[in-house]
């Protein structure tokens, strides 16, 4: 009988594990999937950090500007694919597909019980098999599509750069000086020197090795100041500055150009100048989250918040002197001013485009005269009275109720954000015939 509350007390327990087991089953799948992919996101992770630590400059350029876009929509349309093969083998209707469900009268009254069983259970028939039917078509398309993916991909990869050293006699030209020159009327690069055979290139050694990274980026880097060369292999074409526009550059103006649109040098007051528009921009935010939710906003917090937060900033940017870089950037701002030199980013290949101004124009006036879809305003602007008559029109709408205040809110125009729609430049540096201005 001392026994007794003790094999209740267990007994209680056991049931509680296994209630809390079964009511939690779903949790531990989920919680144990999300780790599964957060330890193949960390191999993948990995990954990436061992091949920009042993890949050259060439087969980075190429994973970042052919192999990424690839990859994605691989596994895009594998995810489509898997998904759809699971449905036709549940039969679950993707929600995609619209649900058709044949429906025809049958009057049971005339027909003895048998006809009417037999009639109806044709009917669910026809449904299944049409049913059936479309998804099986669907999961065709799906399965055509992802293999057209998986071959592209595959292409890129059988193409992607190899691992070798290219070594020339030493009365040749080595390969990363290849001479090439502009056909201005055509916009085409000749190549006046040949590639050597694979036979003809040795087997890497230890000073090849670094021989071979340093002819990689040299032929990656190397951009003369009066045009645009490129290193050019099977499939791969990758400028780094493209300048149409004849203006000379020195040497640390052209290497400063070649860091590619994201390099941002540090200036100190120029940040300090922005910290406060910075902080103002957050502030708002937040007290819009707070309107929308309907929610008090604590002022002394928030006070205290962005103080803090442009205290951070400004330590931020005062730890680390201003940038080399900032007398060269005043000096292409002035150099670019006096000769009408347009500064553009490319479209895909993210490398700065040089041009002139008369170019632009000329492209411009050209386009406009063929399509009849812009005009010159001028000074005259529109912007304004636009967004007033807008504004305007959804006030009216909303005292009259006819949409309420979020919907008045969301849909009202802001006069600082919004801009006419124009005719803008968009240098291709990506296409074959390089470079060339496009719309």
């Amino acid at each position: 009988m001392k026994n007794l509350p003790s094999i209740a007390v267990d007994l209680v327990h056991t049931i509680m594990l296994d209630y809390i087991k079964i009511e939690t089953k779903g949790l531990s799948k989920m919680s144990t999937n999300r780790i599964r992919q957060a330890s193949i996101e960390k191999d993948e992770w990995d990954a990436l950090q061992a091949f920009e630590q042993i890949a050259s400059e060439q087969q980075k350029a190429y994973a970042k500007t052919f192999c990424k876009s690839a990859m994605k929509s691989y596994q895009r349309k594998k995810k489509k694919f898997d998904m759809m093969t699971e449905h036709v083998r549940f039969d679950i209707i993707p929600k995609i597909l619209p649900k058709c469900e044949l429906s025809l009268p049958v009057d049971e009254t005339s027909l003895s019980s048998e006809q009417a069983k037999e009639n109806k259970d044709s009917i669910k028939k026809l449904n299944r098999d049409f049913r059936l039917q479309t998804m099986q078509l669907y999961l065709k398309i799906t399965k055509e599509e992802f293999e057209f993916r998986k071959d592209k991909f595959d292409k890129l990869l059988a193409d992607f750069p190899e691992d070798k050293i290219e070594m020339q006699e030493s009365n040749e030209i080595p390969l990363t000086q290849k001479a090439y020159h502009n056909d201005e009327a055509e916009g085409v690069y000749t190549q006046k020197t040949a590639v050597p055979a694979p036979s003809q290139i040795p087997l890497d050694t230890g000073s090849a090795m670094q021989l071979r990274t340093k002819r990689q980026r040299n032929a990656l880097r190397s951009t003369s100041s009066k045009g645009c060369q490129s290193y050019t292999t099977t499939g791969f074409h990758a400028p780094s500055i493209i300048n149409q526009s004849r203006i000379y550059l020195e040497k640390n103006e052209e290497a400063l150009l070649k860091l590619g649109p994201r390099f941002i040098p540090n200036n100190p007051l120029l940040a300090k100048k922005r910290v406060t528009h910075e902080v103002e921009v957050v502030v708002k935010k937040i007290q819009k989250i707070f309107c929308e939710h309907g929610w008090i906003l604590p002022k002394e917090r928030l006070r205290d918040f962005t103080g803090s937060l442009e205290m951070i900033l400004k330590q931020c940017h005062s730890q680390y002197p201003p940038a080399k870089q900032l007398t060269t950037v005043e000096n292409l701002k002035r150099k670019f001013n006096a000769t009408e030199t347009v500064i553009r980013k490319t479209d895909k290949s993210k490398v700065f485009h040089l041009g002139n101004l008369d170019d632009y124009k000329q492209k411009a006036e050209k386009h406009m005269n063929k399509t009849r879809a812009y005009e010159s305003l001028g000074n005259i602007n529109p912007l304004e009275s636009l967004v007033e008559r807008t504004n305007n029109f959804l006030y009216g709408l909303w005292g009259n109720k006819h949409i309420d205040q979020k919907q008045y809110e969301k849909l009202k125009v802001d006069k600082e954000r919004a801009e006419l729609a124009h005719l803008y430049f968009l240098p291709k540096a990506h296409k074959p015939i390089t470079p060339s201005i496009r719309l």
